[in-house]
């Protein structure tokens, strides 16, 4: 074999290698965008229902971006309808010129020209939501994020979920006020 030949064979199995491990990493879910949600519900009495104000943060992980499509809740509570919910946040809204060349003043409009909002890598944004439940129930939250890696043609969705304890507890005559349940820590009874 001359060294030429043996060149060819070593540049051939570089390749094969290197499309190999790209391949694997592929595999493994290297390329998928890495998103983390958090998800808090807060519940606060009201006459004769609660309210609960839903608070989801949307970090990007460091690789890519990423366009939001859409991101909705939804709130279930037993023996009645579901509740679902548009979260507020993810359209850009449009601008107009300002009073100065290369200034701009935002309207709270949805742009018609690129209504998705893109994050970069490290970008972190909240998304938020309200309803109304009885007083008595428990109330189950799920969120869910889709969108895709910017420049992409597959969406992607992340999922968060929650359960909202009622404030007051009542068993016979001992009535029990639970901490208002932020789903970051385990709700405990006082």
């Amino acid at each position: 074999m001359t060294t030429e030949a043996v060149k060819n064979i070593a540049e051939t199995a570089a390749l094969i290698l290197a499309g190999g491990y790209f391949l694997y990493r592929a595999f493994m879910g290297y390329f998928l965008p890495n998103v983390a949600l958090v998800l808090s519900c807060v519940r606060e009495d009201q006459l004769d229902s609660d309210v609960v104000a839903i608070r989801v943060i949307v970090e990007k992980g460091g690789a890519g971006g990423l366009q939001i499509h859409d991101a909705r809740a939804i709130v279930r509570v037993a023996d009645q309808p579901d509740q679902e919910l548009e979260l507020l946040g993810i359209s850009r809204w449009t601008y107009d010129p300002g009073p100065l060349p290369k200034f701009k003043r935002l309207r709270p409009k949805e742009s018609s020209d690129s209504p998705r909002l893109n994050l970069s890598p490290g970008d972190r944004i909240q998304l938020a939501g309200v309803c109304h439940v009885p007083a008595s129930a428990v109330a189950r939250v799920e969120v869910a994020i889709l969108g895709r890696v910017l420049r992409s043609l597959y969406m992607s969705q992340w999922k968060a979920a929650d359960i909202v304890l009622p404030q007051k507890i009542s068993v016979g005559l001992n009535a029990k006020k639970l901490p208002a349940n932020t789903g970051l820590e385990p709700t405990a009874r006082d």
